[in-house]
């Protein structure tokens, strides 16, 4: 086996693998709540291998999240909403809940609130549901 032919190969895999992410991250910089991704490769020592292979190194990839906080900016809807911190919204999708940052919300007809595609955003007791006319939300989530 040609070992140059093989390390070329995982050097083009993860030239790959970064341009992923980096055209996810430009594609999704203008998206409210969208958390950057980045690649991390570490080289392991290649444990147990003799001969030519041997003094291959082998990559580890992992995607890391990148949670730092955004920028936050004052819309006039009293249902957009920002995490401070750590958590995420729950929202009740037609494929199972789901989680995520993203908080522009609105009110749908039945007075559910809800995100932009009409999935329900969940609270401890389910689907959140607004009465009244004054809406506060608390710190703490309340």
């Amino acid at each position: 086996m040609n070992y140059d032919v093989q390390e070329i190969a995982v050097s083009c895999h993860q030239a790959m693998r970064r341009m992923d992410a980096v055209v996810n991250n430009i594609a999704n910089s203008g998206t409210p709540g969208f958390k950057q991704e980045y690649l991390v490769f570490l080289e392991d020592p290649a444990k147990g291998r003799t001969g030519p292979a041997a003094n291959y190194p082998t990559t580890v990839e992992s995607v890391e999240i990148d949670f730092r906080p955004g920028m936050v900016t004052r819309t006039g809807n009293i249902f957009d909403l920002a995490l401070n911190g750590e958590g995420f919204f729950s929202i009740q999708t037609a494929e199972g809940v789901v989680y995520t940052r993203k908080g522009d919300f609105t009110l749908d007809r039945d007075g559910y609130l809800v995100t932009q595609s009409g999935d329900k955003v969940l609270g401890d007791g389910g689907a959140l549901q607004i009465s009244g006319q004054v809406v506060n939300f608390e710190n703490d989530g309340s």
